[in-house]
């Protein structure tokens, strides 16, 4: 992983060499997803997103926000 990580990682992009950055289950979610086993798309937010986030007040407002202007049947605009 590169030392400016992403804030989002697409589970198919993922592999336990992730765990600290995005947890257990995203990490498993992400090798499972690289084996061929049927996972539904999605992605991990990182660890460090976030830690700055919310050291900033900000997770609650980037959240609502996100969500408010998403399409959860297109995931790819994610």
């Amino acid at each position: 992983m590169a030392d400016k990580q992403p804030y989002i990682i697409w589970f198919q992009d993922c592999d336990k060499t992730f765990l600290p950055f995005v947890g257990g289950k995203n990490a498993s979610l992400g090798e499972m997803t690289r084996a061929g086993i049927r996972v539904p798309p999605g992605f991990a937010i990182t660890a460090d997103w976030a830690k700055r986030t919310s050291e900033r007040g900000e997770r609650k407002r980037t959240f609502w926000s996100l969500f408010q202007s998403s399409n959860p049947r297109a995931t790819l605009s994610l």
